[in-house]
């Protein structure tokens, strides 16, 4: 009987080895996973900086883009006008009265006062939105 006690005491022991060492094979597994996912990460951060980098670059692309249309409106281009511009044809809109159905109404041609005021806030909500991009 001692001899079946330390057999059963020897087949205990080769069990939890065996846990053990199936545990510490997946602590292994799990630290390589987590290891490759930490490598990737770090790249990851790279390639962001690098793509934030080239955004903030002296070629300021955005900033040039803005400023051609600004200049593009100050010109008034008769390139970029549509059918309606060059030729002065009033704006017929399209407005929906409570009832659900729709009216003409027909829009003069606004002053040069009006003019300047839709530029300026054409000009503010440019100058807003590249605010918020910066």
């Amino acid at each position: 009987t001692h001899v079946q006690s330390q057999l059963e005491k020897l087949d205990l022991l080769e069990q939890e080895y065996n846990k053990l060492t199936t545990m510490q094979a997946l602590a292994e597994k799990k630290m390589q996973e987590l290891e490759a996912k930490l490598h990737e990460e770090e790249q990851e951060r790279k390639r962001m900086q690098a793509k934030a980098a080239e955004s903030t670059s002296p070629s300021h692309a955005v900033v040039a883009n803005v400023q051609l249309v600004l200049h593009l409106m100050k010109q008034h281009s008769k390139a970029l006008c549509n059918d309606r511009v060059i030729n002065s044809i009033p704006l017929a809109k399209q407005v929906s009265s409570r009832g659900g159905k729709s009216k003409k109404l027909s829009v003069t041609p606004p002053s040069s006062n009006g003019i300047n005021e839709e530029l300026s806030e054409v000009l503010q909500t440019l100058q807003d939105e590249f605010g918020q991009m910066s």
